[in-house]
């Protein structure tokens, strides 16, 4: 009987230690997908297809882009935020969606802290820029000819609340400058005005102002990084510019983000992966014609989180001030 005993605990041991396998596989045994809060063909999503390609690679299985666009990309950030957290469903996520729509709006479907950073994959200064016939041509000009009591200069972006919004926000209230915000739906169009004359001021990431310059349809007042471009490197730092901008420091990033409460070797063994495609020639090539270096400790795991935690108090410190409705 105690034979009998013995047996039936080793034989219900075995079938737990079975059952337990079963459920906690390694991770990862089936495809992984990553979700796009912005339509197909966009800059966000070239940077998801490149890197998921690699990440396949590394992790064996296949990385499925998933575009959700809608809502300056709250809808598939939200997606993410609300998926299991086992690391399946996995975030492409920039600034905007991750940072910044939690701040500006009123009631957000998700918190910066519902998501577990994983890596930081590219960042880019944003170049201030103005039409080629404007006679404001330094930060100094700008900031005179905005003074209270004088004609406003206004300057386009892609709608409330977005990067080139909090950015040109923080930059008049440091000049104590009187700029007009034009809000615009999508890039190309506040582009088409400064071009025309129709605005004086817009910011654009490093790889799109760089054509803009050489195509000599604008020019360049100065970068928003804290050290000059490769790409344009006479163009002035905002720092360099003004003594009011000394510690001015901003730039345009993405990450890979997972859903907060994804398991630490889930993450980890993603972040891994990301550092070994780093790694590939394929991903050195692509960043750099992407003109989106990836940050000192944008690879490295606690350094990431800490990025991000950063860049979270950074824009909590500037969004209250700012009017982000009619």
């Amino acid at each position: 009987m105690k034979t009998l005993h013995r047996w039936t605990l080793a034989i219900a041991a075995l079938l737990g230690a079975t059952v337990t396998a079963m459920a906690d596989p390694a991770y990862p045994n089936r495809p992984v997908t990553l979700v796009v809060a912005y339509p197909a063909g966009g800059s966000t999503d070239t940077v998801a297809r490149k890197w998921g390609e690699e990440l396949a690679k590394q992790l064996g299985q296949p990385v499925v882009v998933e575009n959700m666009g809608g809502a300056g990309g709250m809808i598939g950030a939200k997606r993410v935020a609300q998926a299991a957290p086992d690391g399946y469903t996995l975030l492409l996520g920039a600034v905007n969606e991750v940072v910044l729509s939690p701040l500006t709006n009123r009631n957000p479907p998700y918190k910066t802290a519902s998501f577990k950073t994983v890596g930081i994959l590219g960042a880019s200064p944003v170049v201030l820029l103005t039409g080629k016939s404007k006679p404001h041509r330094s930060l100094k000009d700008i900031a005179q000819a905005s003074a209270p009591g004088k004609a406003s200069l206004t300057y386009g972006t892609p709608g409330r609340g977005t990067f080139q919004h909090i950015v040109m926000h923080s930059l008049a209230s440091r000049l104590k400058s009187d700029l007009l915000h034009v809000p615009y739906k999508g890039g190309a169009p506040f582009i088409a005005d400064l071009i025309g004359g129709q605005i004086d001021l817009i910011l654009l990431p490093t790889v799109t102002a760089v054509p803009q310059l050489s195509s000599g349809q604008m020019q360049a007042v100065a970068v928003s990084s804290s050290s000059r471009m490769d790409l344009a490197p006479t163009v002035p730092t905002f720092a360099e510019s003004m003594p009011e901008l000394r510690d001015v420091d901003f730039s345009i990033w993405v990450g890979l983000f997972a859903p907060q409460g994804t398991p630490q070797a889930v993450a980890e063994r993603l972040n891994q992966a990301l550092r070994e495609a780093h790694r590939s020639e394929s991903i050195q090539s692509f960043v750099r014609a992407s003109g989106m270096a990836v940050p000192a400790a944008g690879l490295d795991f606690a350094g990431a989180q800490r990025f991000l935690d950063a860049e979270e108090r950074k824009y909590r410190a500037i969004v209250p001030g700012m009017k982000l409705e009619d």
